[in-house]
């Protein structure tokens, strides 16, 4: 039964932050290239953030918090928690909040696509040409910053973690 409200917590946040995330952007995005290239800049650098903090769970070592802990150092304990659960914090940092963030910024490359195809006379092919190039200009930076994110929470997993958890604990989050 554990597992099943793990499932059903996936599906219903997963749902809400696309919905919140999918609605804000083509409400705000409609309009204008600029305002189009800024949000897909935007969604880029939040599944940027989130798979940094998501692997450097998955590689940080509990020892260097314990140690912390043993310490009374703010922010160990949560970070102890983080690491022992980073399947979850994987879950929801780079497969939730990061592919939520991938598919929202595709959409709005199709706005965007559709807000210059819109402001022009062109054939059928360049439209399709215009569609394709801004798909996958998104989807190579995407795959760039998402590269670049896991080679930095690798090689600084203990320091992104201990950041995480004060950052939460800032908030009150334990």
């Amino acid at each position: 039964m554990k597992h099943w409200r793990w499932f059903i917590f996936i599906v219903v946040f997963s749902f809400s932050i696309a919905f919140v995330f999918g609605l804000a952007t083509e409400m705000m995005g409609t309009q204008h290239i600029w305002v189009c290239a800024l949000i897909i800049v935007g969604l880029i650098a939040i599944a940027f953030l989130g798979d940094i903090f998501a692997v450097a769970g998955a590689y940080a070592e509990v020892s260097a918090f314990n140690a912390m802990a043993a310490r009374r150092v703010k922010g160990a304990s949560t970070a102890i928690k983080l690491v022992k659960h980073s399947d979850r914090v994987s879950s929801i940092l780079s497969d939730i909040l990061g592919d939520v963030c991938g598919i929202i910024s595709g959409a709005m490359g199709l706005t965007m696509s559709l807000v210059i195809i819109q402001n022009a006379d062109n054939t059928l092919f360049m439209n399709a040409l215009i569609i394709a190039l801004i798909n996958a200009t998104i989807a190579a930076v995407t795959i760039l910053a998402k590269s670049i994110a896991k080679k930095i929470a690798i090689k600084n997993c203990n320091g992104i973690v201990f950041f995480l958890a004060r950052v939460l604990r800032t908030f009150g989050i334990k």
